[in-house]
Parts: structure tokens; C-alpha cells; sequence
């Protein structure tokens, strides 16, 4: 019975960890990423991230732009730029400017400390959701893990 509740305890711990963690700390010492976005074998924009630790804060900005055309006519015109902060692996804050075929969309993420919650003010969504969401940031490969996501250009 004692096993069980120390492998039981433990589970629990290593479960609870990886929900507020998202790994981020796998990341702590990229400085920089690029990749080139491709449709129909043809390149259509780039996303670049640039990594910075302050102290216990890692710094994530983002630039990416894509655009995708047919016949001479866009169908598809996305431009953003976004910063993330973690703090000891926590993202705590997030914002983020998006165009997409010239509608302006935004995200302001904070994360409540006190109520362990984030805090959203974007542009399709305004309230309090739970923390154990991923920003849609494709530098993390936790993304792939997680069901439930949160749009990093309008904050739904």
C-alpha cells in the first residue's frame, strides 16, 4: 500500500509539473530559429524566432509572414509578431499583432499568479481561461501533445 501511494504521489507530481512547464526549459539555450513555409513546393513566407534569458525569464519574439496566391490573386495574406515570457518555465505573459487579409487581430495573455489562471484580452476572446493551455507557438513541441490550444493571433 506504502508504494502505491509513493508511485501514485509521484505520478501526480510529474503530471502537475508538465502541465505548467510545457518543457519550455528544453529551449533555454537557443538563441535563434528560423523555417521557411512552403505550399505546392513553392516557398510562401518564414517564421523566425529569437530566444533571450534574462535571469529566470526566457524571452520569446516572433516574426512570420506568409503569403499564398492563385492565378495572380491572394488568397492568403498573414503577418504577425508576438512576445512570450516565461518565468522558471511558466509562460506569464504573451502578446501578440496579427494581420490576416487586412483584418488586424491581437492577443494581451497574462498569467494570475493568485488564481492560477490566465487572463486574456484578444481580439475574438476576453476572460479567464486555464493555464494548463498551450500558446499555438510552433517552436514548442509540446504543442503536439495538447488538445485543447489556445490561437496565438485572436486569443480563442
Amino acid at each position: 500500500m506504502k508504494k502505491f501511494l509513493i508511485i501514485t504521489v509521484l505520478c501526480f507530481y510529474l503530471f502537475s509539473y508538465s502541465f505548467v512547464s510545457s518543457h519550455v526549459n528544453h529551449y533555454k539555450n537557443l538563441k535563434y530559429l528560423e523555417y521557411e513555409l512552403f505550399f505546392n513546393d513553392n516557398l510562401i513566407g518564414s517564421h523566425i524566432f529569437n530566444f533571450s534569458k534574462k535571469g529566470d525569464l526566457l524571452h520569446v519574439n516572433t516574426s512570420g509572414q506568409f503569403e499564398i496566391s492563385k492565378l495572380g490573386l491572394n488568397i492568403m495574406k498573414y503577418q504577425t509578431n508576438t512576445e512570450e515570457i516565461y518565468k522558471n518555465g511558466q509562460l506569464i505573459k504573451f502578446r501578440s499583432k496579427t494581420t490576416q487579409n487586412d483584418k488586424k487581430k491581437y492577443v494581451n495573455l497574462k498569467f494570475n499568479n493568485n488564481e492560477k489562471t490566465f487572463e486574456i484580452d484578444g481580439s475574438s476572446f476576453k476572460g479567464k481561461t486555464d493555464p494548463s493551455l498551450i500558446i499555438g507557438s510552433w517552436w514548442n513541441h509540446e504543442i503536439i501533445k495538447k488538445i485543447s490550444k489556445l490561437a496565438q493571433y485572436q486569443g480563442e
